[in-house]
């Protein structure tokens, strides 16, 4: 693995996400608030232990082409920070409708740089998006539910940064299906890719313990900004009427190195 700024600290994940507080005065009072996250950067030492959507064939998504696109692929998904969007079946039949391909998909990765004895490695959630993806993979995004060539060599390139991951969630997946379901699921919700290690742990969906994955933690360099939501909560409004700030991770400046 190579990544960007060799030269600068290595910082642990704990850190990186701990709140950060900004000291004002209102009214002749000190104030201390907390803020919704930090436009900022760092270089970690992490291992990969979940990662969404759950089949390597969704790791790419198509979209319809507007005339907005000036440039190729001006970060559409670095805005979403659980989902992205794609054409919907009936825009995807309908003729003359140009496509292009994007990657969109999240890493879980969890701290590997020396703890204190005891301690619990924190985990966040990254998102790839599609140019920090082509950078990590080297790989061109296309539809890789046709593309059996590219699908295989994404395949032995998340290898390379994952380990034997993949194959320890296909194994648990095979298990749960011989569970018993309860009868109130909703149809349809065990094949679902969730959007958050909340619903992976509700739906029963846990990554594999980090002990029991055989891969090598690696540098990467992280950036935390922050996203704008709907929320109709008027406390937490931070970002605007009828809008929520949400602080996101993305993966950036990281590439798996070929042989």
């Amino acid at each position: 693995m190579k990544c960007e700024s060799p030269e600068q600290k290595i910082d642990s994940l704990s850190s990186f996400v701990e709140p950060v507080f900004y000291t004002t005065t209102v009214g002749g009072d000190e104030v201390r608030l907390r803020l919704p996250f930090v436009n900022t950067k760092c270089r970690a030492c992490v291992r990969v232990v979940d990662f969404q959507p759950r089949g390597l064939e969704d790791f790419a998504i198509s979209r319809k082409v507007n005339e907005y696109d000036c440039l190729s692929h001006g970060g559409s998904i670095s805005s979403l920070p659980g989902s992205c969007s794609s054409l919907s079946d009936d825009e995807e039949d309908a003729p003359g409708i140009k496509r292009e391909w994007e990657w969109c998909f999240k890493l879980q990765l969890e701290d590997a740089s020396p703890l204190p004895r005891g301690a619990t490695p924190a985990r966040i959630w990254v998102i790839v998006d599609h140019q920090d993806a082509q950078l990590l993979t080297n790989l061109d995004a296309t539809d890789l539910r046709q593309d059996e060539e590219t699908l295989r060599h994404l395949r032995e390139r998340m290898f390379t940064l994952w380990g034997d991951l993949a194959e320890k969630k296909e194994a648990e997946a095979e298990l749960r299906k011989l569970e018993p379901q309860p009868k109130n699921s909703r149809a349809g919700y065990q094949n679902r890719p969730p959007d958050s290690p909340e619903e992976n742990h509700a739906a029963g969906r846990t990554a594999p313990k980090s002990s029991q994955i055989r891969n090598l933690p690696f540098y990467c360099c992280i950036r935390q900004y922050g996203v704008k939501m709907k929320t109709r909560q008027p406390d937490k409004m931070d970002a605007g009427q009828g809008l929520r700030w949400e602080r996101v991770f993305g993966l950036f400046g990281t590439k798996i190195a070929l042989i």
